[in-house]
C-alpha cells in the first residue's frame, strides 16, 4: 500500500529512501538476501537493530549501512564517517575484483526441512528474548509523577 519507503538507521541516519519496488534489489546488491517466509521490511528492521545478521558475513556491521547509502546516492559524507567510507570503498574495490577473477557459478543452496526449523526458532527465541530484554529493563521516569504502590492502588479502587 506504499508508493516509497524509509529505513532510517540508529541516530536517525538514512539507510534507504525510495520506492517500494526497489528496496529488495537495493538490499540485495549489499549481501543482505531476506529468508524465505520472512517478511522484507521486518528482516531490514532487525538487520538495522542489529538482531540479525548476515550468515555469509561475518564481519557485517550495520553501522556501515548509512554510509553505503550516501556513496550510492553520491551524497557528501560528513567528516566524522570518512573513515568509514574510506574503509568500505576499499572493501568494495576488492569485492568486485575477487568477482571479475572468479567465473561465476550459480549454485543453489539446499535447505533440509529440519535446518529451515532450525533457522525459524532462533529467529523466534532472538526476538522473544529481545521482547524480553526491553520488558524487564528499567526505563528512567521522567514525567516526575509518584505511582502508588499495589497497596495504596487497591485502597483507592476499595473506596470506590
Amino acid at each position: 500500500m506504499f508508493d516509497d519507503v524509509m529505513f532510517l538507521a540508529k541516530g536517525g541516519r538514512t539507510v534507504y529512501v525510495g520506492p517500494v519496488d526497489e528496496v529488495e534489489e537495493y538490499f540485495v546488491g549489499l549481501g543482505l538476501v531476506v529468508p524465505e517466509r520472512i517478511n522484507p521490511p521486518d528482516h531490514y528492521m532487525d538487520v538495522l537493530e542489529g538482531i540479525v545478521t548476515p550468515s555469509d558475513q561475518p564481519d557485517f556491521n550495520a553501522k556501515s549501512l548509512p554510509v553505503l547509502w550516501m556513496i550510492h546516492k553520491g551524497y557528501n559524507i560528513p567528516a566524522e564517517l570518512m573513515a568509514t567510507a574510506a574503509d568500505l570503498q576499499a572493501d568494495l574495490g576488492r569485492r568486485d575484483r575477487r568477482r571479475s577473477k572468479e567465473p561465476t557459478k550459480l549454485v543453489e543452496k539446499t535447505t533440509t526441512f529440519a535446518q529451515e526449523v532450525l533457522e525459524d526458532l532462533q529467529i523466534f527465541v532472538a526476538t522473544r528474548l529481545h521482547m524480553l530484554r526491553t520488558a524487564i529493563t528499567k526505563v528512567e521516569e521522567k514525567s516526575g509523577r509518584q505511582t502508588p504502590g499495589a497497596y495504596a492502588q487497591f485502597a483507592i479502587i476499595f473506596r470506590r
